[in-house]
């Protein structure tokens, strides 16, 4: 098994992955709530 497979075969078996779709703008809004309560963006989402 080459270095890539492996790598995928790892990641798939210990960890989950989250696709989030959101309405053009609401990034922005997100971004700019998370900066006044000082949480990160990726911690929230």
């Amino acid at each position: 098994m080459d270095r890539t497979a492996y790598k995928n075969r790892h990641i798939k078996e210990h960890y989950d992955r989250i696709n989030l779709v959101i309405p053009k703008g609401e990034k922005d809004r997100i971004k700019k709530i998370c900066s006044e309560i000082g949480a990160s963006v990726k911690k929230i989402l």
